[in-house]
């Protein structure tokens, strides 16, 4: 009789373990939640030094999703699924200084950079993507 109860209980917890692995793996498994997106932006062949990518919905239904460009990289989170409109911006170092703080003599000198990216690719951006699931999507612009 101890055998059978053992027997018992071991499939018991061999049920448990199985159902329990099925609920994970099925929670991993949302088809229809957020995704993330990475990939390289460039302009012209370089990378895009510095700016910010957006996905926003092409309907307005969802949130848009924002993310920096870095060194021509860029990821970004809890992109909602669908079309979206994708606009891209730049900056980058003119090679001149400016003062930090306009009309104080006393301002610290910084860096200057200016927006390079045209208005199509942000303001008036003319660029879709379908967002279907993670992965990775490039952007290659040119003038």
């Amino acid at each position: 009789m101890n055998s059978l109860l053992l027997v018992g209980l071991n499939r018991f917890r061999f049920l448990t373990a199985t159902l329990l692995l099925g609920i994970v793996a099925l929670a991993g498994c949302d088809s229809s939640g957020p995704v993330k997106l990475t990939g390289q932006v460039t302009y012209d062949g370089q990378p895009v030094e510095m700016g910010a990518i957006s996905f926003e919905d092409a309907e307005g239904r969802t949130p848009s999703a924002e993310g920096a460009i870095i060194n021509g990289k860029y990821e970004v989170l809890d992109v909602p699924r669908g079309n979206k409109r994708v606009k891209i911006t730049g900056q980058r170092k003119t090679g001149k200084s400016t003062p930090a703080y306009a009309g104080d003599p006393n301002s610290p000198m910084i860096e200057e950079t200016e927006a390079y990216i045209p208005a199509q690719y942000n303001d008036n951006t003319t660029l879709t993507y379908e967002v279907k699931s993670s992965g990775s999507k490039d952007f290659a612009l040119t003038k």
